[in-house]
């Protein structure tokens, strides 16, 4: 099989998420997709209107300006950050109202198991475990408002478990192995990335798949941090040197990636 076809077999060019994309775009354009439909979870959770929620969740600064308002160099207050802040609970399902996931999905085996780590206000694992009941999730983060947010939208899911994510090595969550581990937008904001990838290998299935970005820019907005840039290179090289990649992240302008665990890893 070739490379772009095997990127095809695992859904990276998946017609069926391109054309629901394309037909939620016109939706919204012809106002056949209302603000309601993916803000009803947040209206239910906050109890605000659903204009005030559609203001938060693109208004950047009060975000932003919190990050200054207390020394965020170490990973406990880093951490608070994410506690104090309350913007992904409107964010992500603004800006996520356009995805569909269905590329995924065939990543699993029959009666799989997937890991969403970093999953904040579980866009991903909401929209797939209604639709794809027969596999099971986990839906991983650090304590925030975001993580009780996701437990509440998906509190009457019994195919999804949800994990906190603690401070250091010890407070890594993954307990089991699992067919799919999913890490997007997440790496970037780690003090240990290396520890996290090796955590990611220690938990994958035999064949099993790792789906990852990580960015390599932007590293002057604060919540990207310098210390995971620094770690990013050998961070990366544990995964080429322990994983199968499908496809790399790599420094020339590819920050996503594709990896397999062999069976004897």
């Amino acid at each position: 099989m070739s490379f772009f076809a095997d990127l095809r077999s695992y859904g990276f060019h998946s017609n069926k998420d391109t054309l629901e994309r394309k037909i939620l775009e016109w939706r919204e354009k012809l106002a056949l997709l209302p603000p309601i439909s993916y803000m009803r979870d947040v209206i239910a959770f906050t109890g605000l209107s659903l204009e005030e929620c559609l203001r938060r969740a693109q208004d950047k600064n009060y975000h932003k300006e919190l990050w200054y308002t207390r020394d965020r160099t170490n990973e406990a207050e880093y951490q608070a950050f994410y506690q104090e802040s309350d913007f992904y609970i409107f964010r992500q399902p603004w800006r996520y109202r356009l995805y569909t996931w269905h590329f995924l999905t065939k990543m699993l085996p029959p009666q799989g198991s997937m890991v969403d780590y970093g999953c904040g206000a579980a866009c991903a694992t909401e929209w797939m475990s209604s639709r794809y009941p027969e596999y099971r999730y986990v839906a991983a983060d650090i304590q925030s408002s975001s993580l009780e947010f996701a437990k509440f939208r998906l509190a009457q899911r019994p195919n999804v478990e949800i994990k906190t994510i603690g401070l250091e090595k010890a407070g890594l969550p993954l307990d089991a192995q699992y067919d799919l581990i999913t890490c997007c937008d997440v790496m970037e904001h780690t003090y240990n990335p290396d520890e996290i990838f090796c955590h990611f290998i220690e938990h994958l299935a035999p064949n099993g798949l790792l789906y990852v970005t990580y960015q390599d820019f932007g590293w002057d907005e604060g919540e990207n941090l310098d210390e995971s840039r620094q770690k990013r290179g050998p961070a990366l090289q544990i995964l080429k040197e322990k994983l199968i990649p499908i496809k790399a992240v790599d420094d020339k302008g590819s920050y996503w990636g594709l990896y397999r665990k062999l069976s004897l890893s």
